[in-house]
């Protein structure tokens, strides 16, 4: 299993300081949002896909059956509002035909 990891670059306000994205506080709201936003995606197929929260953002677990890298998971998972960081922790398979996009086996 290829474990990867890619951050969001600082963000800065107009006087170089760094800011925070503000997050609701809602318990799992972020890891929620992370999955839908990977589900939605064309192209990927998830036998299994689990995100935790980790500071800063999230960590990737789980089986992919795609033909697009790991580094373009993180990047997907880094759009969406409130994470910095991802831990990539997926497995690549080979791509079959005819599978579900995000599967029963999906959690949080």
């Amino acid at each position: 299993m290829k474990k990867s990891r890619l951050r969001r670059p600082a963000l800065t306000d107009a006087s170089g300081s760094k800011t925070e994205l503000s997050e609701s506080g809602k318990p799992h709201c972020l890891e929620q949002e992370v999955l839908r936003h990977l589900c939605s995606q064309p192209g990927l197929k998830f036998s299994s896909l689990v995100v935790h929260r980790i500071p800063a953002g999230v960590c990737l677990e789980g089986s992919l059956q795609s033909t697009c890298g790991c580094d373009d998971i993180s990047r997907l998972a880094l759009q969406v509002a409130g994470v910095n960081d991802v831990l990539n922790r997926l497995l690549l398979l080979p791509q079959q035909p005819e599978e579900e996009n995000c599967g029963s086996n999906s959690s949080i």
